[in-house]
């Protein structure tokens, strides 16, 4: 998007509270004209830290700019239409595609879902599937048709069904106005078992409110939505809820060698895991170590207690839990009441704590319970000077800041985001956790959207 006035030259942070330390520190930003990006200076006149942050102690800061990204303005393409169908009626609709859902034996899948999928090339010079643009629910004989909308003879379609024992092994492409498309389910494996040797959370403590998951990792031959159509599918990852009774379920599996593990989030170390889990070709799974799966002495809650200079809980302060290398949240909460939060943790995992209000702290190898005292945040304040910055009409330029961490520690990808503030001429104040590493964003859009 290109800025109708001259770009911003300079960019003055003043943190303001009652401790005062003067230093200057560069800033790295980037604002586009035309697809190019340059740096912006930035000078930092003063840092103060409040009453309860940090006292007798020098205050430093790292502030850092995310580079401007134009938004691109792309024209709609001109409608075509789409060939006409002139395919049977289905009562007053028109039919333009349909088909049945069978099993090896030929037996008609009542209640199956049928997904039609538009089909596109990807990076790789293969195909997968784009968009789902349509679903249908087979019938009682296993028959479904697709009605909403005609079909462009251009493009290039696939179905895929799933029911809950069964998984489809082939890729079934189709052409607008086929009949009789038939679509080949396979039964799979079921896994059944229980998790035991788990409690719920500690009492009075806000927590990780989801339930354990078990989850399947490594079998092939199932398509998905996801798969290349052009090669055979990849693992896929099956998962299921723990119940609270501790029990689980799991159906339709392709035959092969498994990794089963028990999780707080896909995305977080699992609390415990299980290699080469033998799931036979259409018979109940069999393993001593998931029927059932202990949990003791693997896994346990871990609860941050936050609290003030003087002892009082402080509630309301986000902690994050990410992996122990830090490349990657697994989840987040806030403090309750009482200043805890509690959370499921098997491997040792790196948490930061901390809000716009408070300071900020990184625990490393957490493991179980930690105590974090907090003191007061910083009032910081944003000043645009040099040349003259759009602040009366469109394009609006705003101002976004995030906190990524101490200083000390490794620049963070996911930052605390701080808020939004349009430029509108005068000082922009942000309440910020503190000494650290920050990063400011600027962009240019047509309406306001500030928040923060």
């Amino acid at each position: 998007m290109a800025m109708t006035r001259k770009h911003v030259a300079g960019l003055m942070l003043l943190l303001v509270s009652s401790l005062a330390a003067v230093i200057g520190l560069p800033l790295l930003g980037s604002m586009a004209r035309s697809g190019s990006a340059r740096s912006v200076p930035v000078v930092v006149r003063s840092v103060m830290g409040g009453a309860e942050f940090n006292k007798g102690a020098a205050v430093s800061a790292t502030i850092e700019t995310a580079p401007f990204e134009e938004p691109q303005v792309v024209a709609p393409p001109r409608s075509v239409p789409s060939p006409a169908d002139d395919g049977p009626s289905l009562g007053t609709k028109t039919v333009h595609l349909s088909g049945v859902v069978i099993d090896t034996d030929g037996t008609p899948l009542a209640a199956a879902e049928v997904s039609l999928l538009v089909l596109r090339a990807d990076a790789a010079g293969g195909q997968r599937w784009s968009t789902r643009i349509q679903n249908a629910t087979a019938g009682s004989d296993g028959r479904f048709a697709f009605t909403h909308s005609a079909l462009d003879a251009r493009r290039q379609y696939a179905v895929i069904a799933e029911s809950e024992r069964f998984y489809q092994r082939d890729v079934v492409r189709v052409t607008p106005g086929a009949r009789d498309v038939e679509i080949e389910l396979v039964e799979g494996s079921t896994m059944q078992g229980s998790v035991v040797g788990w409690r719920g959370p500690p009492l009075a403590s806000a927590h990780f409110g989801r339930a354990l998951t078990v989850v399947v990792r490594g079998l092939s031959g199932a398509v998905r939505h996801n798969t290349r159509v052009d090669r055979p599918a990849p693992p896929t990852m099956y998962v299921a809820e723990v119940n609270k009774d501790g029990t689980f379920s799991l159906h339709g599996l392709p035959p092969g060698s498994a990794s089963v593990s028990v999780e707080a989030a896909t995305s977080a170390p699992p609390l415990v895991r299980y290699e080469g889990v033998p799931v036979p070709e259409q018979r109940p799974v069999v393993d001593p170590r998931i029927q059932p799966i202990d949990l003791r002495g693997a896994a346990r809650w871990a609860t941050i207690t936050v609290r003030d200079p003087r002892g009082a809980p402080r509630s309301g302060v986000m902690v994050r839990v990410f992996v122990a290398d830090g490349s990657r949240m697994a989840f987040a909460g806030a403090t309750g009441a009482n200043g805890r939060w509690a959370f499921p943790v098997g491997a040792p995992v790196r948490v930061g704590v901390g809000s716009p209000n408070t300071a900020w702290a990184s625990l490393e190898g957490v493991d179980g319970d930690r105590e974090v005292v907090l003191g007061a945040g910083m009032s910081l304040t944003v000043r645009f000077v040099g040349a003259e910055v759009p602040t009366t009409g469109s394009p609006w330029i705003l101002a976004t800041l995030e906190y990524l961490g101490p200083a000390a520690a490794p620049a963070r990808r996911r930052g605390l985001a701080l808020g939004r503030q349009c430029v509108d001429g005068d000082p922009l104040r942000f309440l910020a956790p503190g000494a650290g590493r920050y990063r400011v964003g600027l962009t240019a859009a047509w309406t306001k959207q500030p928040f923060g």
